[in-house]
């Protein structure tokens, strides 16, 4: 029986995965790194890039909302290519994932960064790192519950708030001593400090 034309079957999709498979490679988000001898590449978040089927790390960075006033441009009956308040930023991405080298300083003093005034002659940070070759990306979310502080260092903890964000006072007053609440049964500590927090939208 003939595949779907709407399907993982069919050919009209199997050609436009291979197109944006060549276009996260060489053909694209690689070659333009390799080719002018780049570390990352930054594009608009709302073009159309292929690096998540590439497998290449990369952080958005939200910078704000587009116009409200405009009509919704549709690239299909069914699908909206273009809207109001669609949401942008920038994304930064490359090819290779770089963590902290294995050198013999750390054996005695540990990584640091300051981010204080240095008296005379301190060095700011001692952090030297090295690109990894063949770190695959994954989505986390099929697989969260494999993950806790013990084994991993980090760990998913689901958590329905009823802190109304919109408001500074509702966050300070209830979402704050809400994850202090959360840290403290989870990690079983006497106290808990915030010392700073961060409200995207």
């Amino acid at each position: 029986m003939a595949a779907s034309p709407h399907t993982v079957d069919s050919k009209k999709y199997k050609d436009a995965l291979a197109t944006r498979l060549y276009m996260g490679d060489e053909g694209g988000v690689l070659g333009a790194l390799e080719n002018h001898n780049c570390d990352v590449l930054v594009l608009p978040t709302d073009s159309d890039n292929p690096t998540d089927l590439a497998g290449y790390p990369s952080i958005n960075v939200p910078l704000g909302f587009g116009p409200a006033d405009i009509s919704p441009e549709y690239a299909t009956p069914d699908l909206v290519d273009r809207g109001p308040n669609v949401p942008y930023g920038l994304l930064f991405t490359a090819p290779k994932l770089h963590y902290l080298a294995p050198l013999p300083i750390y054996d005695d003093v540990k990584p640091y960064s300051l981010v204080v005034p240095l008296p005379p002659g301190q060095p700011r940070t001692n952090i030297q790192t090295r690109a990894y070759d063949g770190i695959a990306i994954t989505n986390l979310r099929s697989c969260a519950t494999e993950f806790n502080l013990d084994t991993a260092g980090f760990e998913f903890i689901e958590h329905k708030s009823s802190c109304d964000f919109s408001l500074k006072e509702s966050v300070e007053n209830q979402y704050l001593q809400e994850s202090s609440d959360l840290l403290r049964e989870k990690l079983g500590a006497e106290s808990i400090y915030v010392f700073d927090y961060t409200v995207r939208n």
